[in-house]
């Protein structure tokens, strides 16, 4: 017998990636790609030399290209079209409504844009870096704009510039910015900011000339300024700040989960309220200046009295924080944002929500609120603003109660679901043995998660078998019933005269078709219901 190969003897082959596919070109894009899919209606042949496949980038933007294959090896691709819409590249940082509702600012890591909400067009893109904040001064031809690194920028929307920039006007990321046109009783506009550097400061807006040298154009120029005048050093870090709406009162939202309220005039205390148990993230004063709403990282939306600063109601709100809270003008109804991708609609007097509204597919950060509430728009982190539009269409608060305990239940069987079904390890933690299987390890895992509408394909096609196998076993008991028909039917013909007459025969009925089966036999309706079923869903 032949002596087994040693160690020694063994040649070990590495597989390589190029040992099976051969590189026909290289595509680059000025973006990250998230992913490729062919055009499944073009394919590639004989008669037809060119391959269609378009290409998803990080920058919220498509590609789609063109690949000529008449010879292999001067294979080349072009890009036909290019899918860049005027969104933003990344998510929304905040949105801000003119004051007559008919432009919204918005802002993100990479540019300022000013839309026209009516048709959802993008007039203007400013290029400017890590804003997080942004507000139309009155007039609605200037903004302001506060940036991660302290920045202010005071921002012609009609001429697209930048024409004054504050460094370091607070050391460290400007939170909030907010003004109002007499806070103090005089005929001029005050901008308060708050930031992390612990510090309120007030700002004055002044007109001011532009001599021809000091001028971009060259001539002279009317145009306005940012005066620093004021400053309050709080005892933590300024999360929120604005003006009430009757410039009668400012507050803050500190660090220290409290939100400080002083008067405008002198700046003094007026008062402090308690009881978040996280960092308050936002704040709105109803118009009749009777009721400030807060919501934060606790997930609390807390109604509080501006005339003595008691809770009147603490509600848990949301199944994450609270990002945004704002009054409807004139009501007391509150929107209320949240990390959990929803946006609620909530009675401040009865403490009820009227509405969940569940369009987004990630934190919805920013909120803005028309002048007459007769819309909102929100902006999320799945890179989407979307506007939200009051309808005449009735709300009944049973139904939309029996709507959030259906989804309620419908999350808890998905989770029951998850726990008893279980979750197998990544199949790539899977080891094989050659000589046989390892049966300590898992060979395959589930390709997708579970969910309602998984469910409902798996009761439907369980109702499909259960069609199929009654369908199945009324055929073969007709079957039967034709068999011994035709059986004394032969016995019949062997009778005598007075026999046969004696002997009565019903020729069997065939079995009803089910509507559902819409005329197909067992086995072809089956088929047909599960082609609607996705192959990892089964």
């Amino acid at each position: 017998a032949e002596e087994p190969p040693t160690t020694e003897e063994l040649t070990v082959f590495e597989e390589k990636i190029s040992d099976y596919f051969k590189r026909l070109l290289l595509v680059t894009t000025e973006s990250q790609i998230k992913n490729v899919t062919f055009l499944s209606q073009v394919i590639h042949t004989q008669e037809n030399n060119y391959v269609y496949f378009v290409i998803e980038m990080a920058s919220n933007s498509l590609e789609m290209h063109c690949m000529d294959m008449t010879d292999l090896k001067k294979a080349f691709s072009k890009c036909l079209k290019s899918l860049t819409l005027s969104g933003h590249r990344g998510a929304p940082k905040c949105v801000n409504l003119s004051s007559n509702d008919e432009l919204m600012l918005s802002t993100s890591n990479e540019s300022l844009k000013v839309w026209r909400v009516g048709s959802g067009e993008c007039t203007k893109t400013i290029a400017c870096r890590n804003i997080i904040n942004c507000v139309f001064l009155p007039g609605d031809s200037h903004a302001l704009a506060g940036t991660k690194d302290g920045s202010l920028l005071l921002i012609d929307l009609k001429a697209s510039t930048i024409i004054q920039e504050v460094e370091e006007a607070h050391d460290g990321a400007i939170w909030s910015t907010n003004w109002h046109n007499n806070p103090e009783g005089e005929d001029s506009v005050t901008i308060l900011t708050g930031g992390a550097d612990k510090a309120l400061k007030f700002w004055k807006l002044a007109a001011v000339t532009l001599r021809p040298d000091e001028s971009i154009s060259g001539q002279v120029i009317n145009t306005i300024k940012l005066q620093f005048y004021e400053s309050m050093i709080m005892l933590e870090e300024v999360i929120h700040a604005k003006y009430s709406p009757s410039g009668k009162f400012f507050a803050a939202a500190l660090g220290d989960f409290t939100i400080k309220v002083y008067y405008s005039d002198s700046k003094k205390f007026f008062l402090s309220l308690y009881g978040h148990k996280l960092t308050a993230l936002s704040f709105d004063v109803s118009d009749d200046n009777t009721l400030l709403a807060s919501g934060g990282a606790d997930k609390n939306l807390k109604l509080w009295g501006m005339d003595f600063g008691d809770c009147h109601k603490s509600i848990f709100a949301h199944d994450s924080t609270i990002t945004q809270v704002k009054f409807v003008p004139s009501t007391h109804y509150i929107f209320t944002t949240s990390k959990d991708t929803n946006i609620k609609y909530w009675d401040g007097d009865t403490y009820n929500c009227i509405l969940t509204l569940n369009a987004h597919f990630a934190d919805v950060w920013c909120l803005a609120m028309s002048s007459i509430g007769d819309f909102v728009i929100s902006g999320s982190n799945d890179k989407s603003i979307r506007v939200w539009r009051q309808t005449t269409e009735q709300v009944f608060l049973e139904e939309e109660r029996e709507m959030h305990f259906e989804r309620l239940i419908e999350e808890s069987t998905l989770k029951q679901a998850e726990n008893n079904t279980g979750l197998l390890p990544d199949i790539s933690t899977a080891r094989i043995d050659i000589e046989g299987m390892d049966q300590s390890k898992p060979e395959s895992s589930r390709t997708l998660k579970r969910t309602m509408e998984n469910l409902k394909l798996g009761e439907r096609v369980s109702e499909a078998v259960e069609l199929a196998k009654k369908d199945k076993e009324e055929w073969q008991q007709y079957e039967y019933e034709i068999e011994e028909f035709k059986k004394a039917e032969q016995e019949r013909k062997t009778m005598s005269a007075e026999e046969a007459r004696l002997m009565k025969l019903t020729v069997p009925a065939k079995p009803e078709k089910h509507a559902m089966m819409m005329g197909k036999d067992a086995d072809t309706f089956l088929i047909s219901q599960l082609k609607i079923v996705r192959a990892p869903e089964l």
